[in-house]
C-alpha cells in the first residue's frame, strides 16, 4: 500500500505559481509638496509575497529658496497598523545631493501591504524621488 499525495507531496508556498510584481515611481522635478502616497501594493487573498528589493531615494535637482527636509519612505501595514520600514531624508540644498537606501527580504501575508510616500517641506526648488519595490507573489 502506498501513502502520500497524488503526483507527489505539495510544493512549498514559494514554489507555487510565482509571479513577479514591481513598481517604480521615479518622479522628476517635483516641487515641494505635503506627504504624497506614490503607490500601494496589497497582497491578494490566498497569496503570499516575498519582498526582493525596496528602494527609497531623494536627489536635489534645483536649490530651494528656504531649505526644508525632503524624504522618501516605504511603509509596511500589517493588521491595520502602519510603520516605516525604509526611509531616507535629504537636508542638503546642494544641486545633485542625494540619499538612497536599498533593503531586501521579508514575507508578506494576504492582506498585508506596503506603500511608497514622498514629501518636501522646502520653499521652492525641486527634487527627484525613487520609491520602488520588487516582490514575488505566490499561492499560499
Amino acid at each position: 500500500m502506498k501513502f502520500g499525495f497524488p503526483g507527489g507531496p505539495r510544493l512549498e508556498w514559494y514554489d507555487r505559481n510565482p509571479v513577479a510584481k514591481h513598481y517604480a515611481s521615479n518622479p522628476s522635478s517635483v516641487a515641494p509638496h505635503s506627504a504624497t502616497v506614490r503607490w500601494i501594493y496589497t497582497v491578494p487573498s490566498g497569496k503570499k509575497a516575498f519582498i526582493s528589493i525596496l528602494q527609497a531615494g531623494v536627489t536635489r535637482q534645483t536649490a530651494a529658496t528656504t531649505l526644508g527636509q525632503a524624504y522618501a519612505a516605504i511603509y509596511l501595514t500589517i493588521s491595520a497598523v502602519s510603520d516605516v520600514i525604509l526611509a531616507t531624508n535629504l537636508n542638503d540644498n546642494t544641486v545633485g545631493a542625494k540619499n538612497v537606501l536599498v533593503a531586501s527580504g521579508g514575507v508578506l501575508n494576504a492582506g498585508d501591504s506596503i506603500y511608497g510616500q514622498t514629501m518636501d517641506i522646502s520653499t521652492g526648488g525641486t527634487c527627484m524621488y525613487n520609491v520602488n519595490y520588487y516582490t514575488t507573489e505566490f499561492n499560499a
